[in-house]
This record gives C-alpha cells, structure tokens and sequence, in this order.
C-alpha cells in the first residue's frame, strides 16, 4: 500500500512539472518560415487558425494579435494591422525589467508559460510608434493623430524603462516616435503642430540628425515619403549559467542597408530612425544582473530541497520497518520536488518575434507622375508604382524580412 500511494505521488508530481516548457516559438516556425520565404498571406493564415480556434481569454492572444498585425503589413494590409495593433494594446500587461522591481522579474523569469505575457515597456511603445506607421498606410490620418498622442502619453508614463543609465535613448525608439508623430500631423496639413513634434526629437539611432524638412518637393513636383521596417529583433532564449537558468537575446541578424530605387537607375539609402534591437539589447544588459541572481537563488533552492533528499540512493526498508519506509518516502518526495523545480524553471522565451529590428526613412522630392519605387533589404524587395502629384506627398510603408 506505501509502494502504491508513493508511486501515485510521484507521478501526478511528475506530470504537473512538464506545463511549464514554452512552446510559443516552435508553434510560430511555420509562421515566421512563411514570412522569410515572402508568403504573407499563408502567415495570415496560419495566426487566423491559431485565433479562431483558441479560447478568448488564452495567455497568448496579445501576441498572436501583434504578429498578425505585422504579417497584415508584410501583406500590405496597413488597415487590417491598425486594428490588430489596436486591438493587442489593452491586452498587453508590461513588465518591469527594473532592478528595483526584482520580485516581478523572478516571477516573470520562472513563470510557466500558461500565464498572461508581459512585455517589456519599449514592446508595448513599438504597439503605438507601429499603429501610427499602420495608420499612415491606411491613408487614417485622423488615427496616425490618435496614435501619436497615446505614444506621447506612454512615453511619458514608462520615462525611465526605455532609456539607459545616463538617460539616453539607446536605439531611438522615443524619438522615432517623435518623429513618426511629427509626421503624422505633417501629412495631416499641420506644419506648425509637425515642427513642435520635431522639435523634441534628439537622438536617433548612430547618433545621426533626423531628414526633418518639412517639405521637399520640387518646384512643379512632390514627395516621396518611404517609411520601411526590416529585419526582426532577435527572440529570447533560455540560457544556463551553472545550473541556474536565465533569459538572453539570440544572435543579431544580418544588418543591411535599406535602398530605394526610383525608375531605372536612381538609388538611395534610407535612414535608420529607429534600431529597436538596440533598445531590446540594451534594456537586457541593464536587468541582467538582477536576472542572474534572481535565477541563482532559485537554483539554491533546487540543490537545498534535493539534499533534504539525503542523494540519489533509495534503498527499500526491510519488512515492518516503519520508520525506513517514512525515511524512503521523505528523500524521495524532496527529490521530486528538486526535479519538479527543476522542470519548473524553464524560463518563458515568449516574445513579439515580428517586431521590426530597425525603422528607416527616406524623402525623396520627384517631378509629378508615376514612378517605379524599389524598395530592397539584402535578398529581399518590394516593388510599387507610385503616383506623384504637384505640391502633394506620397507615402510607400514597407516591412521586409
């Protein structure tokens, strides 16, 4: 009767421990191996099938919602993503990666995946500087406005998290807003209110100054306005430091130029505005610390309830010996509880694996008429025909692998 009662323990022990592993990243390869092969509408799809089928209230409907949102924009569908972005934004819980907040970082580090994702604070920017960007493609001037001012309201309100030690921008993803939100209002026949926006944009991405004019057409023309996004910021991975287990950043991607071609043979490379691998690497730099040792307490604990276990050797007491098959039972409940930690602390990887890596720009004054604009990214391009009208400005938004 003890054999049996022990082993039904540590079996139901056992099968709890195994909720833990996340899975988000190898259900999105599909996904993601559909987008890399520029097969936009099958990634639509497959996030479709994932939505309609899971229950409402599932843990990871906010991310499903913004990689659906940049698959529609891959797609070309610039309004089907606003409304994906805006409909992820009261969904999406923050975490704080800051050290004075070390509780919640542990909690997040080791919770199992069954749980509400929570993002860090420049995901949960990058929500508004893209439902601006998606706004603007919708030709939804009124909602690129509605946009900037809930980024200016989160911007102020997460101040410290996206900035570095000495208060800078690391990346430029605030003033990539900034700007993105000067813009708006600049399409929108607001100069004056465009300029103010400008005017409080510092730093962006190399330290470079932004391309601010505010009208670059030429006498008897207009603008070309291309905003691209490329690449991906890299996903988060579990990582063994001993034997404790923490989260990093996986490996840069490849880092090209973005290049703009009108008609046949005038190329330009656009600006980088935003590099938001850079805010994600610098915002892990700075909580990595408060990680590791977050993650070493845990694994004291593994190695404190295993030894309670007294090692790895479980002999069975001879017949009639209560307090043998009391003491057998003990190390082997502490060992089952050492290893169902150890199962347990599995960090979650989940993360936003479509967020763009960088944000670039280019304005480009053309004599009116339409024009042939390729858009290139490594092995990756876009093609559109383009019409440019006199004293008007044209606006191409362009996501690339």
């Amino acid at each position: 009767m003890a054999a049996g009662l022990l082993c039904g323990l540590v079996v139901n022990v056992g099968c709890g421990a195994g909720l833990s592993l996340s899975t988000y990243g190898a259900e999105l390869e599909p996904m993601i191996a559909a987008l890399d092969r520029g097969d936009s509408a099958a990634a639509v799809t497959l996030l479709n099938e994932r939505l309609s089928t899971a229950p409402a209230d599932h843990a990871d409907r906010p991310l499903w919602l913004l990689e659906r949102a940049l698959a529609q924009l891959a797609l070309g569908d610039a309004k089907a993503a606003a409304e994906d972005l805006a409909a992820a934004d009261p969904m999406l819980e923050v975490l704080s990666l800051s050290p004075d907040a070390p509780g919640e970082l542990a909690s997040w580090l080791f919770s199992d995946s069954v749980k509400r994702y929570k993002a860090p604070a420049y995901e949960k920017l990058m929500v508004n500087v893209l439902g601006i960007i998606a706004r603007l493609g919708a030709g939804d001037l009124d909602g690129a406005r509605v946009e900037a001012k809930r980024l200016h309201a989160m911007d102020r309100y997460f101040d410290r998290p996206t900035k570095d030690a000495a208060g800078n921008d690391p990346g430029g993803v605030r003033a990539v807003g900034r700007l993105l939100a000067g813009l708006a209002f600049e399409l929108s026949g607001r100069g004056d209110v465009a300029r103010r926006w400008y005017g409080e944009v510092t730093t962006v991405s190399e330290g470079r100054p932004p391309k601010l004019e505010v009208n670059v057409s030429p006498p008897g023309g207009g603008e070309l306005v291309v905003l691209v996004m490329s690449g991906r910021v890299p996903s988060r991975e579990a990582q063994r430091d001993g034997d404790a287990h923490i989260v990093v950043l996986g490996a840069p991607g490849p880092q090209h130029p973005v290049t703009v071609t009108v008609g046949t043979d005038d190329t330009r490379t656009a600006q980088v505005l935003a590099s938001v691998e850079g805010t994600a690497r610098k915002v892990y730099e700075e909580a990595k610390p408060t990680m590791i040792a977050a993650a070493k307490t845990r694994a004291r604990l593994r190695r404190a309830a295993s030894s309670l276990g007294g090692g790895s050797d479980a002999t069975v007491p001879a017949s009639g010996s209560a307090g043998g098959w009391g003491k057998m039972l003990g190390g082997l409940v502490a060992r089952s509880i050492a290893t169902t930690m150890e199962h347990a602390d599995v960090p979650d990887t989940r993360s936003w694996h479509t967020v763009p890596a960088r944000i670039s720009m280019l304005r480009h004054g053309l004599a009116a008429g339409e024009h042939r604009v390729i858009i290139t990214h490594g092995a990756h391009r876009q093609e559109y025909d383009v019409p440019v009208q006199v004293g008007r400005r044209s606006l191409v938004v362009a996501l690339l692998p």
